[in-house]
């Protein structure tokens, strides 16, 4: 579940890549596997959650897998994975059903995958048995999204320059003007 959820968060970065409109125009080809991916995830995540509730030895249960705080194993660790949970169903059902929502609110809803992302990294580290052994992974993974969602982020707040009209000689001293001031054309 991890590493598809980690696949599907990268796909997201891709496509919400400032670059990806101009430029790469990968939407088309990434799109169908960015949903496909999110089937899949949820699929792993529901079997991770139901193979802990119903296994004895685990010591989570039901309440402990949905309701934050209440397992018997690590409570604070398996309470962020229910809270990374709900903050992915959150994100998935705001992403399905964009168009009953006022505008803009999609947006800002699907931008929490980036929280929700930290908690399940965090889950990963902190409940997992199997922590020591597939830290190496966690640390690689991490740091690639971390990498991909700050390049993102850098490229959607630097904004190109506009280019000198070709009636602006070449040696003029023009200031750039700021992103967002409206230019009068002459």
């Amino acid at each position: 579940a991890y590493l598809l959820l980690t696949l599907e968060v990268a796909l997201g970065l891709i496509l919400s890549h400032p670059r990806n409109t101009a430029e790469w125009r990968k939407t088309r080809q990434v799109f169908p596997w960015h949903e496909m991916l999110t089937v899949f995830t949820f699929a792993f995540i529901g079997l991770h959650v139901v193979l802990l509730a119903v296994d004895p030895f685990a010591n989570v249960g039901w309440l402990g897998a949905l309701v934050p705080g209440f397992s018997g194993y690590r409570a604070p660790a398996v309470a962020v994975g229910t809270v990374a949970m709900y903050a992915l169903l959150l994100t998935a059902m705001t992403a399905k059903w964009t168009r009953l929502l006022p505008a803009g609110w999609w947006l800002k809803a699907h931008r929490f995958a980036a929280v929700a992302f930290l908690l399940t990294w965090a889950h990963s580290v902190l409940a997992g048995t199997d922590g020591g052994a597939l830290m190496p992974l966690y640390a690689v993974t991490g740091l690639l999204i971390l990498a991909g969602a700050t390049h993102r982020w850098w490229t959607a707040r630097v904004r190109p320059q506009r280019a000198l009209s070709p009636a602006t000689p070449a040696t003029s001293h023009a200031r750039p003007i700021p992103a967002g001031v409206p230019v009068e054309e002459s």
